[in-house]
């Protein structure tokens, strides 16, 4: 189970060059990958994007890298082409204006098109390192991820260990909610007819509204959502929004219950459970 919210950090220099990488990340619906690089980095970028879909399927991460090259080396191109067809003009102009002499080195110097300077390639030349650096990164950013999903994972459970405690006295009330139900029908029944009415359209009547307001299928329900949730949590893997539709689901469930209930103990049951339900899906609202 991991955590929506995690982070890392990593500096490391040689002789070549220098770079520092960040990588933080916190609870988003969808995956959303921003990734911040210098210009000179930026051929690298679907890479590492590529990277971070690997390890993260949701949340919002942001990805930081600052490069500095240590390399003093310029390289620089002569265009022998350009310098062949300045040296002809030279030679014509001269030629043409009558004067004597040639072409000294200045003056080729000064021509912008001699002298062409090598972009450096930068980080694309140490593009391999950058990548494992990267990995390494990742690698510390996903334990930070786990560690504080197993965290979350704890909180819940103790959560749903008091969701069970208030549950498990309305399991138990069920029968008396029932037998209070019938008991008050026949009552009625005998304050408005007295003894002369017909006791099997009674018990008809009753089965009919014992239908419509007994809390066993609710319960039976909850019991099943619950050892869903059970299985769920304990898997790696993607699972915060099934948890999360589960807690709609037990929320639902919870609601009939007490729209149906005319015991006080068991309506203070249910604002119990509803309370640790809320708790439960504010945890899981970080969860990947």
């Amino acid at each position: 189970m991991n955590s929506m919210t995690g982070y890392a950090y990593r500096e490391y220099q040689d002789e070549q060059f220098q770079v520092t990488l960040e990588v933080k990340s916190y609870n988003n619906r969808y995956l959303d990958i921003s990734v911040h690089l210098p210009g000179i980095l930026s051929p690298l970028e679907p890479e590492f994007r590529e990277r971070v879909r690997s390890v993260v399927s949701r949340g919002h991460v942001d990805v930081s890298i600052r490069y500095r090259s240590l390399e003093s080396e310029v390289l620089v191109h002569v265009d022998h082409r350009a310098v062949e067809q300045y040296r002809r003009a030279f030679r014509e102009i001269i030629d043409l204006s009558g004067c004597s002499g040639d072409a000294v080195l200045s003056d080729y110097l000064s021509i912008d098109e001699i002298l062409k300077p090598i972009p450096p390639q930068g980080g694309t030349a140490h593009g391999t390192e950058l990548l494992e650096l990267f990995e390494q990164l990742l690698s510390e950013f996903q334990e930070t991820r786990l560690k504080e999903g197993e965290a979350t994972r704890r909180n819940v459970m103790i959560q749903l260990e008091e969701f069970l405690k208030a549950f498990s006295l309305v399991r138990s009330r069920a029968d008396v909610l029932e037998k209070s139900l019938k008991d008050t029908l026949k009552t009625r029944f005998e304050q408005l007819l007295g003894s002369g009415y017909d006791e099997n359209r009674i018990l008809s009547e009753v089965a009919v509204l014992l239908v419509k307001y007994s809390i066993q299928e609710e319960i039976s329900r909850v019991e099943s959502h619950l050892e869903q949730f059970h299985n769920m949590i304990h898997e790696a893997g993607v699972v915060g929004k099934k948890l999360d539709f589960l807690c709609q689901e037990l929320n639902r469930e919870v609601n009939t219950i007490a729209s149906k209930s005319t015991m006080a103990e068991v309506n203070q049951a249910v604002v119990t459970m509803k309370d640790h339900l809320e708790n439960i899906r504010e945890q899981l609202r970080n969860v990947e």
